[in-house]
């Protein structure tokens, strides 16, 4: 989902003056020296937390759950800062809307505090849930129990004997 905000825009100022995901990533950065904005940092703080979600524990989970929070708060700070518009500096500019970009990039940081959460809270990670909800075994039904089922009149055949 990271990936898939890029190519859009992110958010717009004075109107049609919009900014897309892949220029914010690069040069995002400039707006920590500029206008002293970090919003820019929740892209830093997320890359941890995918990491340690890696790891399937419950203690990487937590501290995974954390650094998503924080990226959460961080990359949001820009709606109340206003963005930075100039290398040279200059008033920061208010936001007017924000662009698809904008929802999918936060929506990806969103579904890693959701997937920490689960890892903290039930003990296991979506990795596991397939393991977890089916086994093999749930499909191992041996050729009697089905014979016992069927009619009578039907012959079940059965390799085995």
């Amino acid at each position: 989902m990271y990936v898939a905000s890029l190519p859009f825009d992110g958010f717009c100022y004075h109107g049609n003056n919009c900014e897309a995901g892949w220029g914010i990533l690069l040069f995002g950065f400039l707006g920590l020296v500029v206008g002293g904005q970090i919003s820019w940092l929740a892209n830093l703080l997320i890359i941890p937390a995918w990491l340690l979600l890696l790891l399937h524990s419950k203690a990487s989970d937590g501290v995974a759950f954390m650094f998503g929070l924080g990226a959460i708060v961080v990359g949001n700070s820009f709606l109340f800062q206003g963005v930075s518009t100039s290398e040279a500096g200059g008033p920061l500019q208010q936001i007017t809307s924000l662009g698809a970009g904008y929802w999918v990039w936060m929506g990806s940081i969103t579904l890693s505090v959701v997937m920490a959460a689960h890892g903290v809270l039930t003990g296991s990670s979506f990795h596991g849930c397939r393991e977890s909800l089916v086994s093999d075994s749930d499909f191992d039904v041996e050729r009697p129990k089905l014979a016992a089922l069927a009619h009578p009149s039907i012959r079940v055949f059965n390799p085995r004997h």
